[in-house]
């Protein structure tokens, strides 16, 4: 008896032995994500979808992944298979893993969804799940005149800067609806890898994108990334192909009642910029044909700063002197300048947001002379705001050129910030917060009175 019972035993061992390597064999592991992006209309490709959301994920192999959605976490609407795109090599995880992703359609607007992802019948995040920290909020309608979004560049370099700018926005911040990211999402090269490290962990963007979408542009770090196109960036980021080329270089949207257009400032010396040019034939034109009440320009470099980057205006052509004086360009955003500059001004763009200097910088209204160096001037009636908000996590730069040009409303090089933009109707509402959730600036811009007001702290 005692041996059939050492038998039993022996068998009963082994087989869980067998049945737990297979369970671990088998099983798939949610590497990345998930993230949420935004679904163009099919019949209207510029404009955000409010009965459509697109959902990605990364695992760790191959196999069929499904996303469960609902009102309430019971998941009662229904379930909808994933569909993989492509694979990258991690670093973290040393392995090749594989990328998914489902466009759940037909949806209410401005709801509240719950979804959790399955593979194989096991939840991927079960404990996410359970604190209910896997929702999206479906955009609004088209015909709504109210919406939040933030707005931050410079951003993701894996430090304790940028986790506590994640941090903020998702703790106080839960009121905007989307995020630009202006330009060098990932640093240093844009890598795989580097959004593997420093993009989807919990504690950086991966707090933020499993919520609201993240709609970046082309910075120069994107394209140190040695792939043709920036196919790094393209997989990870669902962009509009409504641009110039389909390269997604160039886009635009629509959410209520403003108009976003993405501009590629890496390119800005090229002649795709001249008048006769692609990229300016493009955007002319859909500038002109927007009849949205706010309309909002996004790219990398800054037209015009008063910081160290390379967009200031210098003593010499050589940039070599830190801080800068006099007033001479000394770079090659000149000729970019006189023709967008015109553009925007005779299409009424109402604010142009950008990066790529490590603060944050705010003009007063202001336009440029038609002179060789297309030299800015306060305009107040006429003129354009101008931002950079590129304190989101790299180092930052605190030297200024002086003496301080006229138009250099604002300007913080000393603690990491972003930007928040309120519209309600014909009223813009700007707020520069810092990393601890403190105001640094705002202002407020009334389209019925064309004034700029600045805000109390």
């Amino acid at each position: 008896m005692g041996k059939h019972l050492k038998i039993l035993f022996l068998f009963f061992i082994l087989n869980s032995c067998l049945i737990f390597s297979q369970e671990n064999l088998f099983s798939t592991t949610l590497k990345r994500g998930p993230a949420i992006h935004f679904v163009n209309s099919a019949s209207q490709p510029n404009l955000v979808s409010p009965n459509a959301i697109t959902i990605s994920w990364w695992t760790d192999d191959g196999s069929d992944s499904i996303v469960e959605y609902g009102k309430t976490t019971s998941y009662e609407i229904g379930k909808f298979p994933g569909l993989s795109k492509s694979s990258f090599s991690f670093t973290l995880e040393q392995g090749v893993g594989v990328q998914h992703w489902v466009s759940l359609t037909n949806l209410q607007p401005h709801t509240k969804y719950y979804y959790r992802i399955k593979s194989n019948g096991k939840n991927l995040a079960p404990q996410e799940e359970e604190k209910g920290n896997y929702y999206f909020i479906t955009p609004k309608d088209q015909n709504t005149t109210s919406f939040t979004f933030i707005a931050l560049g410079d951003t993701a370099d894996g430090n304790p800067n940028q986790e506590k700018i994640c941090e903020t926005i998702d703790r106080y911040h839960k009121d905007a609806e989307f995020i630009l990211i202006l330009g060098d999402v990932v640093y240093e090269k844009s890598t795989d890898p580097e959004y593997g490290e420093k993009y989807y962990p919990l504690n950086y963007y991966g707090r933020l994108i499993r919520h609201k979408p993240v709609i970046p542009t082309l910075g120069n770090h994107e394209e140190r990334d040695g792939t043709p196109d920036q196919q790094v960036y393209r997989t990870h980021h669902f962009l509009p192909t409504n641009g110039a080329k389909t390269d997604e270089r160039t886009f635009y949207f629509t959410y209520g009642n403003g108009a976003f257009f993405c501009l590629d400032s890496n390119l800005r010396k090229e002649p795709i910029y001249n008048p006769s040019g692609l990229h300016y034939e493009w955007l002319k034109k859909n500038l002109n044909k927007e009849d949205k009440t706010w309309k909002f320009v996004f790219f990398h470099h800054p037209m015009f700063g008063v910081g160290t980057e390379k967009t200031r205006y210098c003593e010499d052509e050589t940039c070599s002197q830190v801080p800068c004086a006099g007033q001479k360009i000394c770079d090659n955003n000149v000729e970019w300048r006189k023709e967008l500059i015109p553009l925007f001004i005779q299409n009424k763009v109402n604010l142009i947001l950008t990066g790529h200097d490590h603060n944050y910088q705010r003009t007063y209204k202001v336009n440029t002379y038609n002179d060789e160096s297309a030299t800015p001037f306060r305009d107040e009636e006429n003129g354009i705001i101008h931002i950079v908000s590129g304190s989101g996590g790299k180092y930052l730069r605190n030297i200024w050129m002086s003496p301080l040009p006229d138009w250099s409303a604002s300007r913080n090089g000393e603690i990491h910030s972003f930007s928040k933009i309120i519209v309600k109707k014909d009223v813009l509402e700007f707020y520069q917060y810092d990393k601890n959730n403190i105001i640094l600036d705002s202002f407020t811009l009334d389209l019925k009175t064309n004034r700029r007001t600045k805000k109390q702290k």
